[in-house]
């Protein structure tokens, strides 16, 4: 198999470059596998395509703002992505700068509230920094990160401001993605009696649009 495969036409003009404001709104694309008919909808509207047994999978993952920058002892500017912290305080990160900084080589980083020293440089990017800080690093990504941003956004498209206040999560977790909020919007959220009007609302095909095989 070939990766070209995988290759199609998006035009630029319809690559979403800010989520809407009232999340339930965001475009949902419905194929129907029985009849290959595709519909555009918005998500508020995917209770009418539930039916029993059909389950609905809530995805609650954070990501943190872990796109970071800094300096290093040159004046150079740098910029991280935290990728995985593999052990206590030694992250996994990309690191973009105009020069890669030498092993041993310390970077000051959010602001003056974090450090960082170079202990490996990897390939396509990759790096491995031990990043200490008098605060819990958790903290300062909330106040100093930026989210992580697709490329096929324009820098001038990606986010300038911090992510809202949110309570702090010190469990790491995956920062490539931008995600929703962890909770439906109220236009989403299911009524009480939601399987019973599922069993009066059954369509006699069995097949449900959203299931693949």
């Amino acid at each position: 198999m070939k990766t070209n495969l995988f290759n199609y036409d998006l035009p630029s003009g319809l690559i979403a470059q800010h989520p809407p404001e009232r999340r339930e709104l965001a475009r949902m694309m419905v194929l129907h596998r029985d009849t290959g008919k595709v519909e555009h909808r918005k998500i508020s509207d995917i209770v009418d395509y539930l039916r029993e047994p059909d389950v609905l999978v809530v995805n609650n993952t954070k990501v943190i703002p872990a796109r970071i920058f800094g300096h290093k002892t040159s004046g150079g500017k740098v910029e991280l992505l935290l990728l995985e912290e593999i052990d206590s305080n030694v992250w996994n990160v990309l690191l973009k700068a105009s020069r890669r900084p030498k092993i041993g080589d310390t970077l000051t980083l959010c602001s003056g509230k974090a450090s960082a020293v170079m202990l490996r440089d990897g390939e396509k990017g990759e790096a491995v920094l031990s990043i200490h800080s008098d605060r819990p690093l958790m903290e300062i990504l909330d106040e100093e990160g930026l989210p992580p941003c697709l490329p096929t956004l324009p820098e001038k498209s990606r986010p300038p401001s911090r992510l809202p206040k949110t309570k702090t999560d010190t469990r790491p977790s995956s920062p490539k993605l931008p995600v929703p909020p962890p909770h439906p919007p109220p236009a989403c959220t299911l009524p009480r009696n939601f399987s019973r009007s599922l069993k009066k609302r059954a369509s006699p095909k069995p097949n449900s649009p959203f299931m693949s095989g």
